[in-house]
């Protein structure tokens, strides 16, 4: 896909894509995204635990009663829907292997940072891209040698020129 935009997202990312939470700005942005991947303007990637992750944030929205696009999530049939949407989205998986986990691992103690939160950081350096999240957490001050530039908090998508 030469010359399309990829970028990296996490479930904090993606989960606005189905539900509406307590950031709205950040949600349209997230669907705004969404809409391009649809498009075929940018690849969106993930590491393969991403189902597991939107799955997890899905059934917990559907506990708490958050909405989805379509109104609040109500019944068993309602996220069945959500989750055959979200499994049909155009995201271009990557399995992690046993030897990215070990790296992730050592970043993970090396940043003070969760494993989770450095495969998606070392999936986007892996594919020489950035990471899309929504949780800002992950920029907390850390070590100097920490990759800030492999990082696009959804709220700084408009000016990253990934949208263009």
């Amino acid at each position: 896909m030469s010359g399309q935009a990829r970028l990296v997202v996490d479930a904090s990312v993606a989960a606005k894509w189905y539900l509406t939470d307590e950031a709205p700005d950040e949600t349209e942005l997230a669907r705004e995204l969404s809409v391009a991947c649809a498009a075929g303007r940018i690849e969106v990637l993930a590491p393969d635990f991403l189902r597991m992750e939107l799955t997890a944030a899905l059934s917990r929205g559907f506990h708490r009663g958050l909405r989805g696009r379509g109104g609040h999530v109500t019944a068993e049939r309602d996220l069945a829907v959500l989750l055959d949407t979200m499994f049909a989205a155009p995201i271009q998986f990557s399995e992690t292997t046993v030897d990215q986990l070990c790296t992730c691992a050592v970043m993970a103690l090396r940043f003070s940072r969760s494993v989770y939160d450095m495969i998606y950081l070392q999936l986007a350096e892996e594919l020489d891209c950035q990471w899309c999240t929504a949780d800002e957490k992950v920029l907390a001050p850390t070590r100097a040698d920490f990759p800030r530039d492999r990082i696009l908090l959804l709220r700084d998508l408009p000016t990253s020129k990934i949208l263009a």
